[in-house]
């Protein structure tokens, strides 16, 4: 592209040239000339030289701008494969699906701090009742066990062998609540303990009846079994082997091991009959046997309990399964 200095120079040249042949020899209006066009070939060339890098930079800015486009465009594609609307919603599905599992536990918290509530004023309450029957010397509470539903049965209402008049499928008499640790039956004579269990616990005796019996309260009843079989090992004429016997079968009622059950409690009720466990321990022994589905069995305890032991408060409980007043 010719200047419009370039121009002006020639037309300028083209007018002074006439008034110049009279002033100068051909000779020098030819070198004149010549010098002219040269610097006009100069300013040709540097005006094409800019014309070329400018178009040079216009296809450069021209190429960046179609990369930006591909980008633009790779951009909406990766936007629109995400599916944002369906993100969306599923992540409004899970935030309803958590909401709903916090409210499922601060229900379930709340039923927990209530059943440990319950449990403690229970655990209370039959403390002190205990105390109470053992200052007055009166037999051992049992309360009834529950049944699949978690209630309490009615339990035994007649004798067996009739039909439709026979037991119901659970048992009372889970003495599964806890005592103190004072639960000790009463001293007795230096006379007295001369052919039976020794009259006085020692202090290790104890501590060893109350580590089993503090596992019994915490509800860990396979430890519970294991110390109280470790204490009747350690200390069989202890003066609280029939009540470690007595809370080594209910332990193990509690586990379902009926059998084994059958047998502590069996071993309470014939080892010590003066015990105050011996009628709970057949009374729960009832239980048991009512709950391994055998109900004739339960029925000849309950019998045994109240031929026994008429006066008992667990005698009381008895005929009462028995529909007897």
């Amino acid at each position: 592209m010719i200047s419009f200095r370039s121009v002006l120079i020639a037309v300028v040249l083209a007018g002074a040239l006439p008034s110049q042949a009279g002033l100068f020899s051909d000779d020098e209006a030819r070198k004149s000339l010549y010098d002219l066009r040269a610097e006009f070939l100069q300013y040709k060339a540097a005006d094409e030289a800019r014309l070329t890098r400018l178009e040079t930079n216009i296809d450069t800015l021209q190429q960046a701008n179609n990369r930006i486009q591909q980008s633009l465009d790779r951009l909406d594609q990766a936007i629109r494969n995400l599916n944002l609307p369906a993100l969306q919603t599923q992540l409004e599905s899970v935030s309803s699906d958590v909401a709903k599992l916090n409210g499922s536990v601060e229900v379930q918290t709340n039923v927990i701090e209530q059943d440990q509530k319950r449990n403690k004023e229970f655990y209370l309450d039959l403390d002190s009742r205990l105390r109470a029957l053992e200052k007055t010397g009166g037999a051992g509470a049992v309360f009834p066990a529950p049944n699949k539903s978690g209630q309490a049965s009615d339990a035994l209402k007649s004798p067996p062998g009739k039909k439709d008049e026979g037991v119901v499928t659970a048992a009372e008499g889970d003495a599964s609540a806890s005592v103190s640790s004072s639960e000790i039956p009463p001293k007795t004579s230096n006379a007295a303990a001369s052919s039976g269990p020794q009259a006085v616990s020692s202090a290790a005796e104890q501590k060893s009846y109350d580590q089993a019996y503090q596992a019994f309260k915490a509800s860990n009843f396979v430890m519970a079994v294991k110390e109280f079989q470790s204490f009747n090992k350690t200390y069989p004429r202890s003066v609280l082997s029939a009540n470690a016997g007595f809370w080594l079968g209910v332990s193990q009622y509690r586990l379902k091991a009926y059998s084994a059950a059958e047998t502590a409690l069996k071993a309470v009720a014939s080892q010590y009959p003066d015990s105050p466990k011996a009628p709970d321990a057949l009374l729960n022994l009832a239980s048991v046997q009512l709950d391994a589905g055998n109900a004739n069995a339960a029925h000849d305890s309950l019998e045994e309990l109240i031929a026994h032991y008429p006066a008992s408060d667990a005698a009381a409980k008895a005929k009462a399964r028995l529909g007897r007043k």
